[in-house]
């Protein structure tokens, strides 16, 4: 039976493990397992800064999604940035994601967000489909960053 809960310091190595899976599929980014740690902590330790939500099978982390807390000034509202999103690859296709971004949606509502954005590598075609089928659209908006 899966859990869906908010993310505790007692999750970080499973959180670990299901970052490395993410980022070896993405394009822009390298693992570097303590980076992630001292981020993944700091968001665990302070809800101000956001929540990492995870879906558990007993004491293991199968699925998480990362929400970030920010305030929109075109909206006049807080929104929320959804960032690692990640299923173990033996628990795809079971419904997990989908109960991860339905869980993110209550947590949205809850702080009376007016928005979850997110960003995708542009070839991953299947979170495309998978984001679409969830209740997200394509924006206009174009991502340019500037490393410091």
């Amino acid at each position: 039976m899966m859990e869906l809960s908010r993310g505790a310091i007692a999750d970080v190595e499973n959180i670990l493990d299901l970052l490395m899976e993410l980022f070896i599929q993405e394009e822009e980014f390298c693992f570097d397992r303590e980076l992630s740690k001292k981020a993944v902590i700091e968001i665990l330790s302070d809800t101000q800064l956001g929540e990492i939500l995870v879906a558990k099978k007993g004491a293991k982390v199968i699925g998480m999604v990362t929400l970030l807390r920010t305030v929109s000034t075109a909206l006049g509202q807080p929104v929320l940035l959804l960032e690692d999103m990640i299923v173990g690859e033996q628990y795809r296709d079971q419904g997990v994601g989908s109960s991860l971004i339905k869980y993110a949606k209550s947590i949205a509502e809850e702080l009376k967000c007016g928005r979850i954005s997110l960003l995708s590598d542009h070839i991953n075609k299947d979170a495309h489909r998978f984001y679409g089928k969830n209740g997200f659209s394509r924006s206009n908006m174009v991502t340019f960053r500037c490393i410091v």
